[in-house]
């Protein structure tokens, strides 16, 4: 049985936006390897064997095969790992109308040339700054993500909350707030186990209820200029909206072995099917399937600041 966490928001300082439409994404691994070591990534405990690239030819397919999907999201581990991730994107935007997202840690971002730009990128971080790269600090990659948002590209900034960072939220917003200016909507999620998403005793995840107290608390005492995309994680419910409008049709996840999952939270499940010859795919569940409920569990609430722009 699923608990709900209600979140209340004041309207004289949030719009509310649970409206918003959302593209159906094809979510290709295209590489399982990685250059970091992150605890919960399903990546961590492949052998040398199992780590592979998925084929250019393959990746093309697909995207040809499947027009419905607009959005394709480049996955990895690490995606610009691939040895062919420049010729991944030059043939990805010969294809009309298929808009690209990196999903990245930005370490590896010399590695993309000039002609691949503009591209979307999706940086996931944990800390602003830590010793330890796996923890994904921001501050080290913040030069090259503005030289890249200078030139173009749009650069989605994602902090993920774990228990070793939940209690430095407002620093890094604060920080984000002061700091990255050309960043004026932050994605705000937490982390949780693959394999056991229900499971709040898994390593580095906070409960849900801790989760919405954080959420609740931000909203409550924020009054910089920046706005919020929340994700829901299936549990989060805004001003009591059940926000049930979000396709669990919405994403495939495409593995380098060219298996998939039709929810991107089975990365690491043992539910994978194998594509099919034509690489073609079919309308999907109508319900999720993790709580049998009619909205995708990666749903996010989009809180547009009325506060700084009434207060500047």
């Amino acid at each position: 049985m699923i608990k709900y966490q209600h979140v209340t928001i004041s309207d004289d300082k949030w719009e509310l936006d649970t409206k918003s439409t959302n593209e159906k994404s094809l979510q290709l691994f295209i590489s399982n390897k990685c250059n970091l070591n992150c605890e919960n990534c399903f990546s961590k405990n492949l052998t040398d064997e199992q780590k592979k690239d998925m084929k250019l030819e393959d990746i093309v397919a697909l995207v040809k095969q499947n027009p419905g999907f607009r959005r394709v999201n480049l996955m990895g581990g690490e995606p610009l790992i691939h040895k062919n991730i420049n010729e991944i994107i030059t043939n990805i935007k010969k294809i009309n109308g298929r808009r690209i997202s990196i999903f990245t840690n930005a370490l590896m971002l010399n590695r993309l040339k000039s002609k691949c730009e503009p591209v979307r990128l999706a940086v996931s971080f944990h800390e602003l700054q830590h010793s330890v790269p796996s923890r994904k600090p921001l501050i080290p990659v913040l030069n090259i993500l503005n030289e890249y948002h200078n030139r173009g590209s749009e650069v989605v900034l994602i902090f993920l909350i774990d228990s070793y960072n939940c209690n430095k939220v407002k620093d890094v917003v604060n920080y984000i707030d002061k700091n990255v200016l050309w960043i004026k909507t932050l994605r705000i999620g937490l982390m949780r186990n693959e394999d056991d998403y229900w499971n709040d005793n898994s390593p580095g995840v906070i409960s849900f209820e801790k989760y919405k107290d954080i959420i609740q608390n931000l909203v409550n005492t924020y009054e910089g200029r920046l706005s919020f995309e929340i994700l829901t994680k299936g549990v989060l419910i805004f001003n009591n909206n059940k926000q049930d409008g979000c396709s669990v049709d919405r994403f495939r996840n495409v593995y380098t072995d060219l298996t998939y999952t039709d929810c991107v939270m089975g990365v690491s499940s043992n539910l994978h099917k194998p594509v099919s010859e034509d690489k073609k795919f079919l309308p999907s569940h109508k319900t999720c399937n993790l709580t049998n409920k009619p909205h995708c569990l990666i749903y996010k609430v989009r809180l547009k600041n009325k506060f700084h722009t009434l207060n500047k």
